[in-house]
């Protein structure tokens, strides 16, 4: 007689059990992280995020676990010890999303809160009065409503709150160049509304010294630092309120992904695109371009993740490539030996071996990177020295390797 529903779960201890076609219980099989009672199925990642020298995961149960470097907080455990394997960030029991910063993340809950750890010094996590607090070692609720993207920076943050009719985007933070977009040069700890942008936002991104949004049109705009071309100003100005940027930008632009110096992004039509200073995308200018170049890779591409000068994509079939900087094998390969480099750099895209086939995301940190097969396991590489590739162990460069849950 069956006792069950073919395909149901259970959770046995730290296990989970699968009801067979026959109605009945099957054999437990060990969980990776945990079995979550509430669902009834194995924890497990189910987005990736990287830092500056650590990484966290966003698990099933809403909850997220960070490891690596926590000299800014970057782990949200509260403590200031670093971590080789995954550690729980305490207060996260409800993100649907995180995003990384180069000293800190941020998660954005079921209920559309915000909430960031991690390097604070110029007050873009909370106010931060005489250099008191300068680092948030547990999440902090940013107390913004109906936030639809945040993005952090390292020395400032921004977020699109609102419905898609009526969006605005906010900064605070660091301001020598225009980072907060108010028309202003000033920093604040409050937060500012970006002027210029059109009430329909939904996507944005945060880099060294510049950020950029992208509406619910798909067209693309972009304040802050334009030394390296960031703002589209053939001029290279910067620019302390948005401003668009035309071209192969001005439509169909799904997703933004922000360097140190420079911007990348994917069209609706899986077109890849970059402009300023992203290493490997504009040799014929010497790594600088204003207005946005089709890099061409051979393929639709599904999505794109950049940190300080290295940049990961995935493309349409589900295969993972990458280019730039590459002095901790961060790229996947090792320099100087691999063809494909010439030094320290790669200048064109070089997959991941075919294995990495079915990959859901990849995500860059400033020398490692991470990704989350579609199987829900993440695997991470490049340079370990503080542990931030989650494999129990520091060392200075490792090859694509599982993160240890336990």
């Amino acid at each position: 007689m069956p006792v069950c529903a073919a395909g149901a779960t259970r959770c046995a201890s730290d296990a989970q059990e699968t009801c067979g076609e026959g109605g009945q219980w099957g054999p437990a099989k060990a969980c990776d992280i945990a079995c979550d009672a509430a669902g009834s199925a194995c924890v497990v990642p189910v987005q990736v995020a990287a830092g500056g020298g650590s990484a966290c995961a966003l698990l099933s149960d809403g909850t997220v676990r960070c490891w690596g470097s926590n000299s800014s907080g970057q782990l949200g455990n509260g403590t200031d010890a670093g971590s080789l394997t995954p550690t729980p960030v305490v207060g996260i029991g409800n993100a649907e999303k995180i995003v990384g910063g180069v000293s800190g993340f941020c998660t954005i809950g079921h209920d559309k809160s915000a909430a960031c750890w991690g390097s604070n010094e110029d007050g873009q996590i909370a106010p931060n009065a005489n250099g008191a607090n300068d680092v948030i070692r547990a999440p902090v609720v940013l107390g913004l409503a109906d936030v639809r993207d945040v993005a952090l920076g390292q020395y400032n943050l921004c977020a699109v709150t609102g419905v898609s009719s009526g969006s605005s985007v906010l900064c605070r933070g660091f301001n020598t160049v225009g980072q907060l977009g108010n028309g202003a040069t000033a920093p604040s700890i409050n937060f500012e509304t970006v002027k210029g942008l059109p009430a329909s936002n939904r996507a944005l991104g945060v880099g060294g010294g510049h950020a950029c949004a992208v509406t619910e049109q798909g067209a693309t705009f972009c304040w802050g630092g334009g030394t390296q071309g960031q703002t589209g100003d053939p001029a290279r100005a910067d620019a302390t309120e948005a401003v668009p940027i035309g071209g192969n930008a001005s439509v169909g632009v799904l997703q933004i992904a922000l360097s140190h110096l420079g911007t990348l992004a994917v069209r609706d039509d899986g077109a890849l695109l970059a402009w300023g200073g992203v290493v490997g995308a504009n040799p014929s200018e010497g790594g600088q371009q204003h207005q946005p170049r089709l890099i061409d890779v051979g393929m639709k591409v599904l999505g794109v993740s950049t940190a300080l000068s290295h940049t990961w994509f995935v493309g349409e079939e589900g295969s993972v490539w990458c280019f730039g900087y590459n002095s901790s094998g961060q790229v996947g390969i090792v320099c100087p030996e691999a063809e494909a480099c010439e030094g320290d750099y790669v200048n064109k895209p070089v997959r991941l071996g075919a294995e990495w086939a079915a990959t859901h995301q990849v995500a860059a940190g400033s020398s490692h990177s991470c990704a989350l097969s579609t199987s829900n396991e993440v695997y991470c590489w490049g340079s370990n020295s503080v542990g931030q590739l989650g494999i129990g162990h520091a060392s200075d460069y490792e090859p694509p390797s599982k993160v240890v849950w336990k």
